[in-house]
């Protein structure tokens, strides 16, 4: 992995977890009906995956009384960490299926 494809995910994990921060955040307190979107609820998933850090802290952060913008943070740094983490593992696993396919092309070439 080049330093340039880990600039790359630490700079497009901040767009990607903001939105999936501000629009497809998780009802934790709430859930999902049988009758909302296989969209909604898998997106759903995600964000509870991404977040895991701010779902299990929460009950703590609250416990010691901490603001309630620390336990924003708790939730987005953690889930910014993790959506760099996914990036950076989707690059190498992208750059790997391509370095292997230039590879196959070349053996059936012969």
């Amino acid at each position: 992995m080049t330093q340039l494809n880990v600039k790359l995910a630490l700079l497009a994990a901040l767009p990607a977890e903001i939105v999936m921060f501000g629009l497809f955040a998780y009802p934790v307190g709430v859930g999902f009906t049988r009758d909302d979107k296989l969209i909604t609820r898998c997106l759903g998933r995600v964000w509870l995956v991404l977040h895991w850090p701010g779902v299990v802290s929460h009950r703590w952060l609250e416990q010691h009384s901490v603001s309630a913008l620390s336990e924003i943070l708790v939730f987005f740094i953690g889930g910014y960490l993790n959506m760099f983490l996914l990036m950076v593992a989707v690059l190498f696993v992208f750059r790997w299926l391509l370095r292997h396919s230039q590879q196959a092309r070349s053996v059936h070439s012969h």
